[in-house]
């Protein structure tokens, strides 16, 4: 009898240290998915902080760009007033892209027109000779 009782209490205690050890082990694999889930989350954050970081590099880039593209188109503009300017100036004689040279301006009377000679400016001749 008291080899029974001696047997059911070695059982019992075994017994008891068998669910601690289970209750231990499920109380570390819950922190460890806690710190898993944190981690994860510690992760995410600093990807949205760098995504947020490249976002901003990219904005400052992207007005950078468009202030040079206004510059660009600004100059562009002012040359284009230049150019028109000087050629209004020059009475009438009007710079080529291609050449650069100056071409005298052409026009034709109804008259000539159905004729088909065309008349120079007289003023353009001037200057080149």
């Amino acid at each position: 009898k008291a080899a029974q009782r001696r047997a059911e209490r070695a059982a019992k205690a075994a017994l008891k240290e068998a669910r601690n050890a289970r209750n231990e082990a499920e109380r570390a694999e819950k922190i460890a998915e806690k710190k898993a889930a944190k981690a994860a989350k510690a992760r995410e954050l600093v990807e949205k902080a760098e995504l947020a970081k490249l976002k901003k590099i990219l904005d400052k880039e992207e007005k950078r760009i468009k202030k040079a593209l206004e510059k660009e188109n600004i100059r562009q503009a002012k040359a284009e007033r230049r150019s028109r300017r000087q050629s209004a100036s020059n009475g009438g004689v009007e710079e080529t892209k291609d050449s650069g040279a100056e071409q005298p301006v052409v026009t034709f009377s109804d008259e000539q027109a159905e004729n088909g000679h065309p008349t120079y400016d007289a003023s353009s001749f001037d200057d080149e000779m």
